[in-house]
């Protein structure tokens, strides 16, 4: 496991050998509540199981950010070609998540477009 963010934040990635994203069987993937309630409603599908994480690039990248292929205009995908990225409702569920923060405001999340 490697922590989302790093220490001493709560939430936890995990490498699982079982997930299959883009047809790569062996992705990081992020099982937390808030995110993955937001991500069943971005993506219309009830049935989801996991929000994928990077699973290319940089050592840094990995299990670090959302998977850019999925969320590329989003603020913590490990893009930085885009100048105009947003930080979404899937930020401000992991910010929820963490437990860190005694109110996360919502309603500042910014709408994306792609995925």
């Amino acid at each position: 496991m490697t922590s989302y963010g790093g220490p001493p934040y709560a939430v936890n990635t995990v490498y699982s050998n079982t997930e299959t994203i883009h047809g790569m069987t062996g992705s990081y993937v992020l099982y937390t509540p808030k995110v993955l309630a937001f991500a069943k409603t971005y993506f219309g599908c009830t049935t989801l199981t996991f929000t994928p994480l990077e699973n290319q690039g940089a050592i840094s990248d990995l299990g670090n950010h959302w998977e850019k292929t999925m969320l590329h205009t989003d603020l913590m995908t490990a893009n930085f070609e885009d100048t105009d990225a947003k930080f979404s409702g899937f930020d401000t569920a992991l910010l929820e998540d963490t437990g860190f923060y005694a109110f996360v405001d919502t309603t500042k999340a910014e709408q994306i477009f792609f995925g």
